[in-house]
């Protein structure tokens, strides 16, 4: 592939003979420059994000039977805007943001996205060295992110 490349940059290689692989570089150029997106987890999530310093996290998952997680536990901020995406045209959308605590974790807020609608909410009074994680209940499809508001 980097021989072909190679070879189109220097004007030796038959276009027509390696439109599939043009195709494919192309592709893989198209996803690449895409924006991360996670896809949500089946975990209570252990690893960090810190919105006020890594900034905006994207979130996306489908499930019919499993609730899902964020796959990060988000700290730094003492209030958070959430924005979510429910594809679904048959259910409403149950996301809760909780509170990650040492024995049993707390709710802090509860949405309920409308069937292919979206919401968009801001929660405040968080604790900036707490730690939070969304929780999105079955049956899922979403997509969406949390940010520093």
């Amino acid at each position: 592939m980097i021989r072909m490349i190679d070879g189109i940059l220097q004007g030796g290689v038959d276009l027509k003979r390696h439109r599939r692989a043009l195709l494919t570089l192309t592709c893989m150029l198209v996803i690449l420059s895409l924006p991360a997106t996670a896809y949500a987890g089946l975990d209570v999530p252990s690893s960090v994000w810190n919105l006020a310093t890594q900034g905006q996290y994207n979130f996306s998952g489908v499930a019919e039977i499993s609730d899902l997680y964020s796959n990060y536990l988000f700290t730094g901020v003492s209030s958070a805007k959430i924005y979510c995406q429910n594809k679904r045209t048959d259910k409403n959308l149950t996301v809760k943001l909780i509170r990650d605590d040492p024995v049993f974790d707390t709710t802090v807020s509860t949405v309920y996205v409308p069937k292919n609608g979206s919401s968009t909410w801001t929660v405040t009074g968080l604790s900036t060295s707490n730690k939070y994680y969304l929780k999105f209940y079955a049956p899922s499809n979403f997509s969406g992110y949390i940010k520093k508001p």
